[in-house]
């Protein structure tokens, strides 16, 4: 017999969700009907004026700031509607393998963070408010034990193909890197995605390990500041809003040699049963540049575009893949890929965006010392 919440969510399709569309999105039970699917769907799977959907098994909700899907009109309702029989049915229940309930959780995670982020205009508040409250109880009815977080899979200790070449090898030569004052190296990051992320950056010199080391001892020689770059300013007045964006370092480091590689990871953070966030060793997306040439001039990285100077490279965590590989589950892009980045406003439209893209820290102070943050140190050694 099926679950009484199957039967109810069966009559909740999300507006223009075709059979196959509908199939593609079950990726938590080969049942598209689901509770765990439909909600799935309802946050996962958009769709533009001319039909066309987007979404499905995508790293991030496609839930822009400033749109009222969701929160104004019959998407609003349909949320409410199964939030709550999603609660009054008990449907958390309904799953209980481990690796599952963090990834619906983590999922949730994201609606709640866009719920609840300000400046969305006082006229979405109450519904707002209202479906995160909602969201937020089925995050902690999906909860796991600090334990049961520590043991999720591991994508360094699996071997999976999707990372570089090295990236879990403590004597390769990608470093781990960190700030001696302990805070975060990626705070742009951290901030855009509201926390709900971890963010890990691996730098890989030419020559080894020795040669990265050695690379970031002579950066850690160079004081900090910052100085305006005449071959970009211009005339702009003075209090110009830009001025920061033609800044370079100075005095100006030591250039970076052709043939380096920089790595952002990005891991999942999870709510554990006391309402604690905590970091997992779930790996949501790897991306990599590397560096094939320098041009010259100040802080010539500055210039570099994707083409011809460097290569961009991406992974992400494909729901499917994960569930279905013991752990496994990232998923090279490529250039037909397409995807969005959580760093731009899709706005209502959702532009298509085709990969590899990247969004790696271009401020100088994410290079101060060869540490590595405690949730990579943990999944590194996995």
């Amino acid at each position: 017999m099926r679950h009484p919440l199957l039967l109810a969510t069966a009559l909740i399709a999300a507006p223009g969700l075709s059979p196959a569309q509908a199939e593609r999105s079950a990726v938590y039970d080969p049942d598209s009907t689901h509770p765990w699917n439909r909600l799935f769907q309802l946050f996962y799977v958009r769709h533009t004026p001319d039909g066309s959907a987007y979404g499905g098994d995508v790293l991030d909700p496609y839930l822009a700031f400033g749109t009222h899907y969701l929160v104004s009109g019959s998407s609003s309702r349909t949320a409410e509607r199964m939030l709550t029989e999603f609660l009054a049915t008990n449907a958390e229940r309904l799953v209980m393998d481990p690796v599952k309930r963090a990834m619906l959780q983590r999922d949730l995670l994201a609606v709640y963070v866009w719920l609840t982020q300000p400046g969305m205009g006082a006229e979405q508040t109450p519904r707002r408010t209202m479906l995160a409250q909602l969201v937020v109880r089925i995050i902690r009815k999906l909860a796991l034990s600090d334990s049961v977080i520590a043991a999720l899979p591991s994508a360094f200790a699996l071997g999976d193909s999707a990372l570089p070449a090295g990236l879990a090898d403590s004597t390769s030569g990608w470093v781990c890197l960190g700030r001696a004052d302990g805070t975060p190296v990626a705070p742009t990051h951290l901030q855009a995605l509201g926390g709900r992320s971890t963010f890990v950056v691996f730098l890989n010199v030419p020559g080894g390990h020795a040669a990265t080391l050695g690379y970031l001892a002579q950066l850690r020689t160079i004081p900090t500041g910052w100085r305006i770059d005449p071959q970009r300013i211009g005339n702009p007045p003075i209090d110009s809003q830009i001025l920061r964006t033609m800044s370079v370092p100075f005095p100006e480091p030591p250039q970076i040699p052709a043939g380096t590689r920089v790595a952002l990871l990005r891991f999942a953070n999870l709510v554990d049963r006391h309402g604690r966030l905590h970091p997992s060793t779930l790996v949501e997306s790897v991306q990599v540049r590397q560096y094939d040439s320098i041009p010259g001039g100040p802080a010539g990285v500055a210039y570099v575009g994707r083409t011809p100077y460097q290569r961009v490279f991406e992974s992400q965590l494909s729901r499917r893949a994960l569930f279905a590989h013991n752990g496994v589950g990232l998923r090279m892009l490529d250039s037909t890929t397409r995807t969005h980045s959580r760093f731009w406003d899709m706005a209502t439209t959702f532009s298509r965006i085709h990969l590899p893209s990247s969004a790696l820290p271009r401020d100088a102070s994410c290079w101060r010392a060869p540490s590595c943050s405690a949730p990579a140190a943990r999944a590194t050694r996995r």
